[in-house]
């Protein structure tokens, strides 16, 4: 074999092997692309499924919260027990309770949005079972406002009159 022959034949299997070395870098570019969409999806998948284990946990962990959240909310028609509770809750310590007033506020017409509802207590009785019953509404695990609350006496009976204020809602 001469030189020129020689050259041509180690040029036409660089040539050859060139075509094979691109033919395989495209192959790779094309599994390269396969590989990183399905990382992507696999990536995806793990943070769908860590937001699922956070919410199920959160659900699991928070029942305590939820129960107090749920109690806070007085729908429209727990307001009848509420304004009894009220009552005997007074009652109970030693004072005499009426309500005086049930007065619902803002848009009567529809039933799915929340209302304001002043409720006017008057309580009658000693300083010390007085103060003890704003204690008591204070402490209800209802969300509720006291919107007045006026102290008077006469021969020694102390009389409070307060006007609650709740937000019922249509339903919980």
């Amino acid at each position: 074999m001469n030189a020129l022959t020689r050259t041509i034949v180690v040029g036409l299997i660089c040539l050859i092997l060139l075509g094979v070395v691109g033919y395989e870098l495209y192959f790779i570019k094309g599994a390269d692309t396969a590989v990183r969409s399905a990382t992507e999806k696999a990536d995806e998948q793990i943070g769908n499924d860590s937001r699922a284990r956070s919410i199920v946990y959160l659900q699991n962990n928070s029942v305590e919260e939820l129960k107090i959240a749920d109690e806070a909310i007085l729908t429209k028609e727990e307001l009848v027990t509420f304004v009894e509770s009220l009552e005997n809750m007074g009652r109970e310590i030693g004072l005499s309770v009426t309500i005086s007033s049930i007065v619902k506020e803002g848009n009567k017409v529809s039933t799915s949005t929340p209302e304001v509802v002043r409720v006017a207590v008057d309580a009658k009785g000693p300083w010390e079972e007085s103060i003890h019953f704003i204690n008591l509404l204070e402490n209800l695990p209802h969300k509720i406002y006291i919107d007045k609350l006026d102290f008077t006496t006469d021969a020694g009976e102390w009389r409070s009159s307060t006007i609650v204020r709740v937000t019922t809602y249509p339903e919980k």
